[in-house]
């Protein structure tokens, strides 16, 4: 089988890079001095994180302050550079004896507004005008997935909590995840392998042999196959219930059964009674989602590192096992890595909930 991993007609197996501070390409005074380049990017609003480790041991690399904007570029000699975007120093050290350099920089400036608790009220809103107002009060540009910006919240409280912390409450609670990605808030729905806009991210298929080490964990604790929520129905005393469970054809079920699936009987109730059933019908929904994704862990380390990777990327496997090979994937956190050793990818997979069908009933 061919898969996507031959690196391109002219490309060498050498890595490279750029590196611009403050718009200024630095790349051939680092490039003799770098000891190791790791970056984190992560699908959710955990920070995208660059590190660089520089070798100081004749006592001349210059300390960049924080705050100042690194922008990286990565990928292989012979081929085009993949912009990674750019990162915020926030954290300097220095080590030795060897003397060293470490800088630790991210994709979003905590230090600034997005960090302060605040107390705000939101009522009879939409989700798009809270997620606009806040991104307006933060200078940042923002775009909701299809179909989330129209959802009404009816009341909200953002109590002593920053912009970051309530933004991630309130994306989890309408089955959404917030990332800020160059300058912009993007509220995303994870694991359809789309991107903000809605428009379909392109497979990317990996056999066996493209990595050296694997990991594959199925746990059946918390591996439910459905959500039961309630909420307070005005004209009855009693809160209501409502469920969501996996749907399957007959046949589908019959010819191909999952083998990533929990009990039929496992389903995991919400706590809280939500004020109607709009509300409770997407949290369990959320709920859900995240279950869907977190009962199976998966990683690959690639042999070769793979710049054009990044979370949300429909992933195909082949040579594991059929089970493994059989199931969708798509990538929750990339980790790129590059030293005297090479530079090599890692990749962290959740499972992709795109053709996963679900009944909502009324218990």
């Amino acid at each position: 089988m061919i898969t996507q991993t031959p690196l391109p007609i002219g490309a060498q197996v050498a890595p490279d890079y750029a590196l611009f501070l403050q718009q200024q390409n630095v790349t051939e005074t680092f490039r003799h001095r770098l000891l190791s380049l790791t970056l984190t990017d992560h699908r959710g609003f955990a920070a995208d994180q660059l590190v660089l480790e520089l070798d100081d041991a004749d006592g001349q690399v210059v300390m960049p302050t924080r705050n100042q904007v690194i922008t990286l570029k990565l990928g292989w000699k012979g081929q085009g550079l993949v912009d990674k975007g750019k990162f915020t120093i926030d954290e300097v050290e220095h080590q030795g004896a060897p003397d060293k350099l470490t800088l630790r920089a991210r994709s979003v400036d905590f230090r600034g507004s997005m960090n302060i608790a605040r107390d705000h009220s939101y009522h009879d809103k939409t989700l798009g005008e809270i997620v606009n107002e806040i991104a307006n009060r933060n200078r940042l540009g923002n775009t909701l997935a299809a179909g989330l910006a129209e959802i009404k919240i009816s009341h909200i409280d953002q109590t002593q909590e920053t912009d970051a912390a309530f933004l991630t409450r309130l994306a989890t609670m309408n089955g959404a995840v917030a990332a800020i990605k160059n300058e912009r808030l993007l509220f995303l729905i994870p694991g359809l392998g789309q991107t903000a806009s809605g428009k379909s991210i392109a497979p990317f298929i990996l056999a066996r042999n493209d990595g050296d080490q694997h990991y594959f964990n199925l746990a059946d604790r918390g591996n439910y196959t459905g959500v039961r929520a309630k909420w307070q129905d005005t004209k009855n005393a009693k809160p209501q219930q409502l469920a969501v469970q996996r749907q399957h054809a007959a046949s589908d079920e019959a010819e191909n059964p999952n083998y990533l699936e929990g009990d039929s009987n496992n389903v995991f109730t919400l706590p809280t009674i939500y004020a109607n059933k709009e509300s409770a019908m997407r949290a369990a929904r959320a709920k859900w989602e995240r279950i869907q994704q977190g009962s199976v862990q998966f990683s690959i380390n690639l042999a070769l590192g793979r710049p054009e990777l990044y979370p949300e990327t429909p992933i195909k496997v082949r040579g594991f096992k059929e089970a493994i090979d059989r199931q969708n994937w798509i990538i929750n956190t990339v980790v790129h890595t590059l030293n005297a050793s090479g530079y090599v990818t890692k990749i962290d997979l959740d499972v992709l909930t795109q053709r996963a069908e679900f009944a909502i009933t009324e218990v």
